[in-house]
């Protein structure tokens, strides 16, 4: 096993100190709290049936004003143009003042005092704060378990507490919560569009007759075909992890951003670590697929590289989130060698449709009324001459 340490990343909402989004992560950086971000602006309820919670998790909102704590991972050039772009402000505090954020400062305490300190493998405030302790050799908690934990705190517990703090007076988040939305004050969430565009994803792809392919992904649409011909085929495409129903595709001189649909619709709703997953199970179960020479190949370089992953336990740190690297490259080799093949028309049989159309196919008859069909085998003479004109009413008798 592997014993990491790792850091929680988490959105609060100053006015009802309701959690709107939070991440485990191994090194705090942009991409983990560009996925708080996203979760903090989504609907939460794939959480909550994943990991069994009880009550309702805080609704997607929009983002005003967001004060930064300090940070490397959330004072970066990624995070505030992301914040930026979706019209935030964003404000940061002073470090080593924690009278700036005292909000965040009480929340950390709480959870802390009512979850984090009850687990085996807690390394403490700081460095030898736990005296005595040997965190790693206590450490008996996988990623998951410890995600699923706080999951069901942040969702179950933490929202009906009575809180004392500034402006709350002894009632409880979720109290707080929906009297703020009841009264109007909610503020308007991002639309789709804008989440792919400021908190998503960006990869490099060209327009072909199947459009744009992200992650193993087709998507098309006629506006985008009109560009399948012109010099700017090669485009930015911008998805959302989260939901791969859509994209946003921007084309070099075009003055909009064209939205692009789904083509595979049984990958709807789902996110891009759940496709690779699919993916990967697919390529698992299915025997059919060793009958391709390619595919076998994919398999087996997909094994050798989990045997070397699994070999080079120092880069084998966990994380709630998959970056955008990690998904480009496995679905890099989990779709390597796949590619779709045409139905062919079995040879003797003719198309749907067409099987009393003379003009279309020429193996097909009328057989009304002084006409017959004529069918190898069942002829009193199989010569060409004779064969060629049996379709004529005065030879419509001569069949066995």
């Amino acid at each position: 096993y592997v014993t990491s340490r790792l850091w929680l990343v988490l959105v609060l909402d100053v006015a009802t100190r309701m959690p709107l989004g939070w991440t485990l992560t191994d090194a705090p950086n942009h991409e983990a709290t560009l996925d708080a971000l996203r979760m903090a602006t989504r609907g939460k309820e794939r959480e909550k049936i994943i990991f069994g919670c009880d009550c309702d998790p805080m609704p997607a909102v929009g983002l005003a004003c967001v004060a930064n704590d300090n940070g490397s991972g959330l004072r970066n050039g990624a995070v505030k143009t992301a914040l930026l772009g979706a019209g935030a402000q964003v404000v940061d505090v002073r470090a080593y003042h924690s009278g700036d954020t005292p909000f965040v400062e009480r929340m950390w305490s709480t959870m802390e005092s009512q979850l984090i300190n009850l687990l085996h493998g807690y390394t403490g405030r700081k460095a030898g704060h736990l005296k005595g302790y040997d965190a790693k050799k206590n450490a008996v908690i996988f990623r998951e378990e410890l995600f699923r934990l706080i999951t069901r705190y942040l969702i179950d517990e933490y929202p009906y507490q009575n809180h004392y703090g500034t402006t709350m007076f002894g009632r409880s988040p979720i109290h707080v919560a929906t009297q703020l939305a009841e009264e109007g004050w909610a503020i308007a969430v991002p639309s789709p569009q804008d989440r792919r565009l400021h908190l998503g994803w960006r990869k490099e792809a060209m327009i072909t007759d199947e459009g744009v392919k992200v992650f193993g992904l087709p998507y098309n649409s006629p506006e985008l075909q009109k560009f399948r011909d012109s010099t700017k085929r090669k485009v930015a495409v911008f998805c959302d992890p989260d939901c791969v129903n859509e994209v946003t595709v921007i084309v070099e001189g075009h003055p909009a951003p064209i939205c692009v649909d789904l083509s595979w619709t049984e990958m709807r709703d789902m996110t891009i670590p759940e496709v690779l997953a699919h993916y990967e199970e697919l390529r698992r179960n299915d025997p059919a697929n060793l009958k391709d020479t390619r595919v076998r190949l994919a398999r087996l370089r997909q094994e050798r590289f989990d045997y070397l992953k699994s070999k080079a336990i120092e880069n084998g740190l966990a994380r709630s989130y998959m970056t955008r690297e990690e998904a480009e490259k496995k679905a890099a080799v989990l779709t390597a060698g796949m590619q779709s093949s045409e139905p062919k028309i079995t040879e003797g049989t003719v198309a749907p449709g067409t099987l009393a159309d003379l003009e279309c196919d020429p193996f097909a008859f009328d057989i009304g009324d002084g006409f017959a069909s004529p069918i190898k085998g069942d002829l009193t003479s199989n010569t060409q001459d004779e064969r060629a004109v049996f379709g004529r009413p005065e030879h419509a008798g001569k069949l066995k």
